[in-house]
């Protein structure tokens, strides 16, 4: 059935050549791998994003195997995260060169992460940068956020992956592994409390449980009050209330084998976020619907890893992951809620990966057959603004109640996907200081759109009836689709390095990934006509990336320095956008589609300097240079704003991207400087300080690089004081994050009131405020 079900012949024939090479490799026959062996080394284990770190007490060791792989990659491990006062998913932007995290994002389960101006800036798309959490790939930036409970490692690849593992990452991926419960029992509770009422609860246990059998158990409560207020019910928003669990269970009932079982969960109720309007000096929520959220989550994976011999290794990883989210989103921060959206979100995997690895003197390999499967529900009541229209006289976004329109519609879609892939990679050393790599990754993937859309009110509803409107049964179907396609696509990469010395290495890569295809998923025009933007399908976006680089260590390790240079094009880019010329031939529709091609060049620059015992001080910090090199979508023709009390020397806001434009979340400089010391003070334990200050430069939310899409520069510095007893059992630390209070408007909206004629001034201005200051005591037990 698994083979029948493959759609194309090309992705048929290379999934028969996989099975062949893995049946036909030496003493197949023998079993089942890929654990680690009691020295805690596994084959090349730092470029394998979706291996499991198990190096228990060899921290020092696993940090200078990176260091000695020829890829740009960070790694970061859990107590360093910890020194930094980094607890969740979505406080790592910036902690490596050109990882962008959008500050600002609808709700609190949402991590949306950019590298090298590579990412998908929809919450509903395929992440350019995708998480993977024990192998297991996390299909979207919805429900991407997950505080670091259990955390052993967090790893950072930069560039296209996918040629040594699973699903493929086209801008880089974020591999974070967990705490794999081994002999040694442990045990961790942590308390906090800080301002804006923010207390969390958190515990981690593991340990042996029987003969062979050991156990693991996380579990962590996060509850705050609103940062804000929303001004109709008085209620907080952009509120956390979050409850996560992860368990796990292994048996090694020998130094061959070895199966972990994963149980991982989320509850969660936080509020959506409320959006200001900048037009009043506050940072109140006035759309009088509140953004209530409600998000629950389920994922198991099982991992069967053997040694086959002392060479080869294989492994199977089966993963299911699914979630539910039901939430109000308030998209423009004004009172009437237009633009306002409920949605119920729905996402099912399923992902099985089998993979072979070998290792000799001087050659090593990977290869692997991966199936994914994805089902994505949505379903969404959409409160589209409208124009107020009297005889000849049309209005568009007054403010004036009884002008206030809307086109409310009800959108029923559901996308299927499947995904099938063979990949393989060797490495050969013709001399010992010299390694070639080559290798490539077939893609096939297959998408189906099933996609309704119904009216709610056949016309247009009033500023008096649209709730009621607006949560009432859909009327008559508009129009109907049900489209599929497949993609096939050769991803290779090719790579080279040489070691100068044991601590100075060289290298030069050439790598291609891609970003899935599909269709359209929020087609929601009320006419005939808007089904095209859900039957016309999307062209998988395709990355290049040539890079080289230099790792170096000096002074006995006490000085690292790794520098990194890069060129990357992107063909087929995605954008939503004005299609000037669609592949039907019809006339022009707003949709996202292949509008063009772009570009990034840039060079990273990671550093430590360990001048004393107990002080220690990194640098990082990258320049970005990206740009829209070819567009086919609509003219970019501008809104001009008179000179007004908000633009006093008067604006201009692009309608649509433009050949030259910088791409998304791409900022020009970024970087992080931290100091880590151990205070030298007689004390009966340690007193250890933690500072950081973190930079990026200006940069845009929207490939129209309008003022209205502007990201300003942002300068937030971190503080962290801890006090750990003698033993090492208890710590007491306190955590400031935004120490100085910065606040910045992030998408500055600006939409023209119909009634301000020539003045074009606004009826309201959307922003988006990143978090304020917050401060957070916590006292800590572990053994």
């Amino acid at each position: 059935m698994f083979i029948k079900s493959i759609r194309s012949k090309a992705a048929r024939w290379a999934l028969y050549a996989g099975i062949a090479q893995i049946l036909t490799t030496p003493t197949f026959a023998a079993t089942v791998t890929g654990s680690l062996d009691d020295t805690g080394s596994e084959a090349d284990s730092a470029s394998r994003p979706d291996q499991e770190i198990v190096i228990t007490g060899r921290r020092d060791e696993r940090q200078s195997e990176v260091q000695r792989t020829p890829l740009a990659i960070s790694s970061l491990e859990g107590a360093r995260l910890e020194q930094s006062g980094i607890t969740a998913v979505r406080e790592l932007d910036n902690i490596v060169p050109n990882l962008i995290q959008a500050r600002t994002v609808v709700s609190y389960v949402n991590a949306r992460f950019f590298l090298r101006g590579v990412g998908e800036p929809d919450e509903q798309g395929e992440p350019s940068v995708p998480i993977y959490v024990d192998g297991i790939y996390i299909p979207k930036t919805l429900g991407s956020q997950s505080e670091l409970l259990d955390i052993d490692r967090v790893e950072v690849f930069r560039g296209p992956q996918g040629q040594a593992f699973g699903h493929t990452a086209a801008g880089g991926a974020i591999v974070i592994s967990t705490t794999v419960p081994d002999e040694t029992p442990k045990l961790r509770a942590t308390a906090s409390y800080g301002n804006y009422n923010d207390w969390r609860l958190g515990l981690a246990t593991s340990g042996p449980i029987g003969k062979d059998l050991f156990a693991s158990l996380a579990v962590g409560y996060h509850s705050r009050d609103g940062l804000d207020r929303h001004l109709v019910t008085g209620k907080g928003v952009n509120t956390i209330d979050h409850l996560e669990g992860r368990a796990k269970l292994r048996w090694v009932p020998d130094d061959k084998l070895d199966i972990q079982l994963s149980l991982y969960g989320i509850r969660d109720r936080s509020s959506a976020r409320g959006v200001q309007n900048l037009l009043f000096d506050d940072r109140d929520a006035r759309n009088q619907l509140y953004p209530a959220q409600k998000f629950d989550q389920l994922t198991g994976n099982l991992k069967i890893a053997y040694d086959i011999d002392d060479h080869l290794q294989l492994q199977s990883l089966t993963g299911a992951y699914g979630w539910q989210q039901i939430v109000l989103f308030d998209n423009v921060g004004e009172f009437y809620g237009r633009g306002s959206q409920w949605v119920d979100y729905q996402d099912r995997t399923y992902q099985e990966e089998l993979k072979l690895t070998g290792t000799y003197d001087r050659f090593q390999f990977t290869t692997g057959l991966y199936y994914y499967h994805e089902w994505w529900y949505t379903n969404r009541r959409a409160n589209t603004a409208a124009a107020f229209v009297s005889g000849t006289t049309s209005i568009a976004s007054s403010n004036v109640r009884s002008q206030v329109r809307y086109r409310p519609v009800y959108s029923l879609i559901k996308q299927k996907t499947d995904n099938y892939a063979w990949y393989g990679e060797g490495k050969f050393e013709p001399v010992p200081a010299l390694t070639l790599t080559a290798g490539l990754r077939l893609n096939h993937e297959w998408h189906e759109n099933d996609n309704t859309l119904s009216n709610l009110s056949a016309t247009t509803a009033t500023a008096d009836n649209f709730v009621q409107v607006l949560f009432s049964d859909p009327t008559d179907v508009i129009w109907s689709v049900k489209p599929n396609k497949s993609w096939t696509t050769w991803q290779p990469r090719f790579s080279i390095d040489y070691k100068f010395t044991p601590d100075v290495i060289g290298y030069a890569t050439y790598s291609r990934g891609a970003k899935s295809g599909g269709y359209e998923f929020r087609a929601q025009t009320p006419t005939a006509a808007g089904a095209r933007q859900a039957l016309l399908p999307i062209n998988p976006e395709k990355v290049t990336n040539y890079e080289i680089g230099l790792k170096t260590k000096w002074l006995d390790g006490r000085v690292t320095a790794n520098l990194t240079g890069f060129y990357l094009t992107f063909d087929d880019i995605q954008i939503t956008t004005t299609d000037s010329n669609p592949p039907d031939g019809s006339s022009p529709i707003t949709r996202r589609f292949n509008a063009g091609r772009g570009s990034a060049r840039g060079v990273e620059f990671e550093g430590q300097v360990i001048p004393a015992e107990g002080l220690v001080f990194d640098l990082q910090g990258s320049y970005l240079k990206t740009r829209l090199d070819r567009y086919i979508g609509g003219a970019n023709v501008p809104t001009v704003i008179p000179a007004n009390a908000y633009f006093p020397n008067g604006a201009t806001i692009n309608s649509n991207p433009f050949v030259g434009a910088p791409l998304v979340y791409a900022p020009e400089w970024s970087g992080r400087a931290s100091v880590t010391w151990d205070l030298p003070l007689a004390l009966p334990g340690n007193l250890v300080v933690n500072a950081d200050l973190n930079y990026q430069s200006e940069s845009y939310s929207s490939g129209n690089a309008a003022i209205t899409s502007l990201i300003p520069g942002q300068t937030f510095v971190n503080a962290r004081l801890a006090y750990t007893t003698k033993d090492e059992r208890w710590t007491a630390s306190v955590t400031a994050r935004n120490l100085f209070n910065k606040q910045y408007a992030n998408n500055p909206g600006y939409t023209v009131d119909g009634n301000s004629g020539a003045a074009r001034l606004p009826a309201w201005r959307t922003a988006n405020y990143n978090d304020p200051r917050t401060v957070l005591f916590t006292i800590a037990y572990k053994r």
